[in-house]
Parts: C-alpha cells; sequence; structure tokens
C-alpha cells in the first residue's frame, strides 16, 4: 500500500531554502531538477518507508534517507510518511531536529 506525505513546515522551508541555494549558485534549471529529484525521493519512500536507515541513537522514531548532499528526515505515523527536515548532509541532525 503506498502512503501519502506530509512536509512539515521546516521541511516546506528547506525545500525552498535548497532551491533558492541550487538557483544562486546554478541555474533554475539546476534548482527545479534537484527539488523535483529530493521529492522523488520521498514518494519512493511512500512505496517503501522502511528503506530509510533509523535514527535510533538520536530519534528512535525517525529515519534518514539521503539524496545526493541531503538528507531527508522522516517518521511513519498514521499511515502517512512525515518528513520533518531536509539537511544538508554537513549539519547536525541532532541540533535541527
Amino acid at each position: 500500500m503506498k502512503l501519502e506525505f506530509r512536509l512539515s513546515n521546516l521541511a516546506q522551508k528547506d525545500l525552498e531554502n535548497i532551491w533558492i541555494y541550487t538557483f544562486e549558485n546554478w541555474s533554475r534549471k539546476q534548482a527545479d531538477k534537484y527539488v523535483k529529484e529530493i521529492l522523488k525521493q520521498i514518494e519512493i519512500l511512500c512505496d517503501n518507508p522502511q528503506i530509510g536507515r533509523p535514527l535510533l541513537n538520536i530519534k528512535p522514531t525517525h529515519r534518514v534517507r539521503k539524496v545526493n548532499t541531503h538528507i531527508i528526515v522522516y517518521k511513519v505515523a498514521n499511515n502517512k510518511i512525515h518528513v520533518d527536515r531536509i539537511l544538508h548532509q554537513r549539519m547536525d541532525i541532532k541540533n535541527h531536529l
């Protein structure tokens, strides 16, 4: 069964910031492509939510999935994928959750 997903307000802001950064440093085309790639990975999580790696030592209810240089932080609850954050791999996940 394919799950639906929900982006938290922070995850939506993360996506906006990713788009802006990519646009400013590369191009509109690249920014659109990268955000679509992140959203595609979230759709893949909806088909197979267990493919993400558990965050046992930080937040046991959550999992992470890497997309290029970013990490999708999510949990499965009430038959939905709840995306809490989309963080750059260099960011400290623990301090941003």
